[in-house]
């Protein structure tokens, strides 16, 4: 075909012979009428992060970071674990004595690096993010 016969369209080559069909559409979703009911949570019913209660799996989280927390350090009975919803995270804090911190924390906060490592797996699993806190 020689370059005569064809023409330039949007920056690209067309031949005159080319037809171009009509492209089909996607189905639109018809609106619904009125009195219908609807099968979503209306918007004003959903629940914020802070009040929607325990999740599954958060208590294993919190039970794990206790555990791990308790095996590390002298005091026992000092470590307090809770945790609190905040911008859709779970955020896990570790309270422990003054003295045990240095250990839970570790060299340069190797240890609890890890723990936040676990806790992620964890949270993975469950389809949401943690993270831990230690005071």
């Amino acid at each position: 075909m020689l370059e005569e016969e064809r023409q330039v369209e949007d920056g690209r080559a067309v031949d005159e012979d080319t037809v171009e069909e009509p492209v089909a559409e996607a189905p639109v979703a018809e609106p619904e009428t009125e009195g219908a009911v609807s099968e979503e949570t209306p918007e004003d019913e959903a629940l914020p992060y802070d009040d929607i209660g325990e999740v599954d799996g958060e208590a294993e989280m919190r039970d794990m970071i206790g555990y791990i927390a308790r095996v590390l350090v002298d005091d026992t009975d000092a470590v307090q674990v809770r945790s609190e919803w905040s911008d859709g995270r779970l955020n896990i804090n570790l309270k422990v004595a003054d003295a045990d911190k240095g250990k839970v924390i570790g060299r340069r906060g190797r240890v609890v690096h890890a723990m936040q490592s676990l806790l992620r797996v964890a949270a993975t699993k469950s389809n949401m993010r943690a993270g831990i806190d230690v005071e």
